[in-house]
């Protein structure tokens, strides 16, 4: 704020001598290249906030968003025929065990079936992942969620979270199962 009050003094001192006609060349020069510096300054600082801003909004600088609610898989040697059940679009599966929970196995048919903002399923490097909760939840807006909903979505959060740490760690708690062929 402060710069750019000093901004407005110098290019403010610029143009009121710019007005009158007996001004000094010399200082009318000064004056120009003082504040054509000083927009430059001002440009980076700008710069600089915004960068700094969408760091801290992206390298979980700031507070925590509420944590995600979906299932955990749990691993068991010990399954039932209905582990493998083929969840009815819509319907995330639950599979269930004689012992424990454990995870299914998912194909991408089953993947595309859940496509929508009420049920949306993604592959991403080999396992389905749940992310109808985080649609809300994501900080880069609702519509990134939703354009890959029943896809293989391996590529764009590859892209856009490659080597990112808590990207990854927010995804593993909406793993399903593995993707099968």
């Amino acid at each position: 704020m402060f710069s750019a009050l000093a901004y407005l003094v110098i290019a403010g001192g610029w143009l009121l001598l710019e007005r009158r006609d007996g001004a000094s060349a010399g200082v009318h020069k000064g004056l120009a290249g003082v504040s054509a510096v000083a927009s430059v300054g001002i440009l980076v600082l700008t710069v600089l906030t915004g960068h700094s801003g969408a760091s801290a909004a992206w390298s979980g600088t700031t507070a925590e968003p509420a944590t995600l609610a979906s299932p955990a898989p749990v691993q068991s040697t010990e399954t039932t025929p209905s582990a493998t059940a083929t969840p009815t679009a819509g319907t995330p599966a639950t599979p269930t065990t004689e012992a424990s929970q454990t995870s299914a196995d998912y194909t991408m048919a089953q993947v595309a079936e859940n496509n929508s903002a009420a049920s949306c399923f993604a592959a991403i490097d080999g396992n389905v992942y749940d992310l109808t909760d985080w649609i809300s939840q994501h900080p880069g807006g609702e519509d990134r969620i939703l354009a890959l909903c029943g896809t293989d979505a391996t590529s764009a959060f590859e892209g856009m979270h490659d080597g990112d740490q808590r990207p990854q760690d927010q995804l593993a708690a909406m793993l399903l199962g593995p993707l099968v062929s």
